[in-house]
């Protein structure tokens, strides 16, 4: 969406890159996006829908068009980009969509509803698009990290006992090792991904008597206002 900030970001990096404007809410600009691409690097190997937002209220307090933006970007920007890339992809015989997702999308965390609500989303769309076309050469993988400090968390001051907040360049690192080793779930850090399926297996009451001894179920909760909304 900033084209200028895209280029300067790209200013610098060793290796064939180029700047395109997308907004992945327009089915239209996906198209163009990745006809540009394919016309100036190239066949598209790797797809990695990143684009996300988050709201930070309780549901109630969270309006109708706050819900439909997060869904619009959150949900059917990798739906729309999946469905271009996709038949691409397998008239060449290869091809890698990485989705990222989130533990959100693992776990329904308070004050974050329906952005939780579109991770879960993101994770079903990418193993049941997966297990649709499990007899293909594609890969599809979910990435799912904890906290990360960019500015969609801006604002978040508690933090999950036992859980580290991570650098945008270790979620970058993670990518890059799926795109190597193809996985359908990777959980970054991966260190939480014991933690994460044994919890799920656990009796309700248990998992949420955890989560209020770790905090989890207050990191999205309480929240810096000022510094969020700056």
């Amino acid at each position: 969406l900033d084209l200028p900030l895209l280029r300067e970001a790209l200013d610098g990096v060793r290796g064939e890159t180029a700047a395109f404007a997308l907004d992945v809410t327009d089915r239209g600009s996906f198209d163009a996006f990745i006809d540009g691409v394919e016309q100036q690097l190239g066949p598209v190997d790797v797809l990695i829908n990143n684009a996300g937002v988050m709201s930070i209220s309780s549901f109630l307090d969270e309006t109708d068009a706050v819900a439909e933006r997060q869904f619009d970007i959150n949900v059917l920007g990798p739906m729309y980009g999946m469905k271009i890339v996709i038949p691409r992809m397998q008239r060449r015989g290869r091809g890698h969509v990485i989705n990222i997702a989130s533990s959100a999308g693992r776990f329904g965390v308070p004050g974050v509803a329906t952005y939780s609500a579109s991770k879960f989303g993101v994770l079903g769309l990418t193993e049941a698009v997966g297990n649709e076309l499990r007899d293909t050469p594609l890969n599809f993988s979910a990435v799912c990290p904890v906290v990360v400090q960019t500015e969609l968390t801006a604002g978040v001051i508690e933090k999950t006992r036992g859980v580290p907040l991570l650098q945008a360049h270790e979620v970058a690192q993670a990518i890059g090792e799926t795109i190597v080793k193809p996985r359908p779930i990777v959980y970054v850090p991966g260190s939480v991904r014991f933690t994460y399926l044994l919890t799920l297996a656990m009796p309700g009451p248990l998992r949420r008597a955890i989560e209020r001894f770790t905090k989890a179920d207050r990191v999205l909760t309480k929240i810096d206002d000022a510094g969020r909304s700056d």
